[in-house]
């Protein structure tokens, strides 16, 4: 993996952890090879935004499931503070409102 090893050449007080969509089931894996480094912030899924968007009860389950799971990587890796979109492109604009009541 190549983030601890750019990591140990970087002047810095802490990285910024975004989560890929490609990753879920390498989560574990993923926090110990990464273990040790300041992950101060983390970016949340994208897509989390757009599930809220869809409006639709199974695809807010998937919204909230990977915000739960997004929030256990966070604590896993000590993280701090985290950045969540609440839209995703252009169809989750006239769903804003959906999303903030989802927040």
């Amino acid at each position: 993996m190549l983030i601890p090893e750019a990591a140990q050449k970087l002047d810095c007080d802490g990285l910024e952890f975004m989560v890929c969509d490609s990753w879920y089931e390498n989560f574990n894996k993923i926090c110990e090879d990464v273990a040790g480094i300041n992950f101060p912030v983390i970016h949340l899924d994208k897509d989390i935004g757009e599930f809220l968007s869809r409006n639709t009860d199974s695809d807010r389950k998937v919204a909230f499931d990977k915000f739960k799971e997004n929030c256990r990587v966070a604590k896993l890796l000590c993280c701090k503070k985290a950045v969540l979109h609440l839209w995703g492109g252009l169809p989750s604009d006239g769903q804003i409102e959906s999303n903030l009541s989802a927040y």
